[in-house]
């Protein structure tokens, strides 16, 4: 009896194999004559998953949109020489160029409740097609700067609802996975766009005029928007469904329980939690995210702006004269921002270091060398000495974002765009802020070409750059604060 059981354990393995190899040999055939759009989304997700998906996606909306934000003040610095006969002033330029942070900044904290209660992707494809017909808009109202005031205003609030909805649809599909990596890699989409929108958009505006310019922005964001609806098929079907609603009142890290066959359950998922706001406001952790946004964006926003008077006034060369060079810092910050993640990626799961002191090692990293290296900006002398110092500034920046940046999906990930939001938030005022300020102390100290101003301006930078890292280690969290 044992013998013939063998036997036909034997027989029923070679019968197994044989009609998967069928299967296997039939395979190419079935989806040649029956393809579907439902097997072909089913035969790409075998390659990449519907994460990686998402999380590719996310990285060309940063870096599209960021073509817009830097491409803009080089078409509009073309433009400017040429508007009412005579050109516009330094002060108008200026009036111009800040009316879209004015829009930007109101818009986080409402783009976060409503990326939070309607779901990123409707929410993100929206911003999007607002923000890209206005750049349509621009070419035909740039002669006249109030109506381009209002549209550049319109055109911050528009975009003020891309990394909100960004960060609900990240949180929402990581679940319990470490996110550094993710949203390191999503956000250094930034800095790619700015890079590659210093090497193309100058020859674009000399060859094309700068009406067809902005319209060519315009269309970098209808393409992308084509793209998020094209892919909609292979972020896991039902992706609002599936993925949104999971970060609006179903605990992210429990999602997996909620079985889809059970309607009550699925019903009590589509319901958004009410978002805590005042326990938010009182929360340290969350407190320190908001300061460290701040100083970050102050310092990255200050070195920008002021870049070709810096390197004009203290390095004494225009930065048209270091041609291809002049993209390197912003790569270098692309490419410093992934390594921050992938490095925290790397000491949470492989060398199980706790999420609260990974977080904080990479945040003091970046910050505090970045604090040194901005300071001695000031001491450059020659081009390559101001080119190596304000790229490791900024290398150095970017790495600090796999530290702040990622903790509001550690402490909340439920709300991590609503944080992210008013986090953001002070980022933009920073930016405000740091511009003017780092203006009115080189006017008090008598020039742009007086050291003295921009030791006061870059030092400034460099203080607050060490009170947000301090601020962080002591009151940051590597655990869920609100439940």
């Amino acid at each position: 009896r044992e013998g013939e059981r063998e036997r036909e354990r034997s027989r029923m393995q070679y019968r197994r194999g044989r009609s998967s190899s069928r299967e296997r040999n039939e395979a190419p055939l079935l989806r040649q004559e029956e393809e579907t759009p439902e097997v072909a989304a089913s035969v790409f997700r075998l390659k990449f998953t519907s994460v990686q998906l998402l999380v590719f996606s996310c990285f060309v909306a940063t870096f599209v949109f960021y073509v817009e934000r830097t491409g803009f003040p080089i078409v509009f610095t073309s433009a400017a020489k040429t508007i009412g006969g005579k050109g516009l002033d330094e002060s108008s330029k200026g009036s111009v160029l800040s009316s879209f942070y004015w829009g930007y900044a109101s818009s986080q904290v409402p783009a976060s409740w409503v990326a939070h209660k309607q779901g990123g992707f409707y929410t993100l494809a929206g911003a999007f097609a607002c923000w890209s017909s206005l750049c349509l808009a621009e070419s035909v109202v740039l002669g006249v700067v109030p109506l381009l005031m209002l549209v550049r205003v319109a055109i911050g609030v528009s975009q003020g609802f891309v990394i909100p909805s960004i960060h609900c649809l990240l949180a929402a599909a990581m679940g319990k996975g470490d996110k550094s990596k993710a949203v390191s890699f999503v956000t250094s989409g930034m800095y790619l766009g700015s890079s590659t929108c210093y090497l193309i958009m100058p020859n674009v505006v000399k060859y094309f005029g700068t009406g067809v310019s902005l319209c060519m922005l315009g269309v970098a964001g209808y393409a992308w928007l084509l793209m998020w609806f094209l892919m909609k098929g292979f972020l896991g079907g039902d992706s609002e469904s599936s993925q949104v609603q999971l970060m609006s009142s179903v605990d992210v890290e429990d999602s997996s329980s909620v079985s889809p066959s059970t309607p009550d359950k699925k019903n009590t998922a589509a319901a958004p939690k009410a978002i805590p706001w005042s326990d938010m406001l009182r929360s340290s952790a969350v407190w320190a995210i908001i300061i460290n946004n701040f100083v970050f964006h102050y310092s990255v926003y200050v070195i920008m702006n002021w870049l070709p008077t810096y390197f004009e006034h203290v390095v004494k060369v225009q930065l048209t004269g270091l041609g291809l060079f002049k993209a390197f810092p912003y790569l270098a910050m692309f490419a410093a921002s992934n390594f921050g993640g992938f490095a925290g990626e790397y000491m949470v799961l492989t060398l199980q270091v706790s999420t609260k002191w990974t977080r904080t090692l990479i945040n003091t990293c970046g910050l505090g060398l970045s604090a040194v290296t901005i300071y001695l900006m000031a001491e450059a002398s020659t081009k390559a000495e101001g080119l190596f110092l304000v790229t490791t500034s900024l290398s150095f920046l970017g790495f600090a974002r796999g530290g702040f940046a990622v903790n509001h999906m550690d402490i909340a990930p439920e709300y991590a765009g609503v944080i992210m939001g008013i986090s953001n938030t002070a980022g933009t005022v920073a930016g405000i802020i740091g511009v003017a300020f780092t203006g009115h102390l080189l006017d008090v100290s008598g020039g742009a070409s007086a050291l003295h101003g921009w030791k006061l301006a870059l030092g400034f930078a460099s203080v607050l750059n060490i009170f947000g890292l301090v601020i962080f280690h002591i009151y940051s969290k590597g655990t869920r604060v609100f439940a």
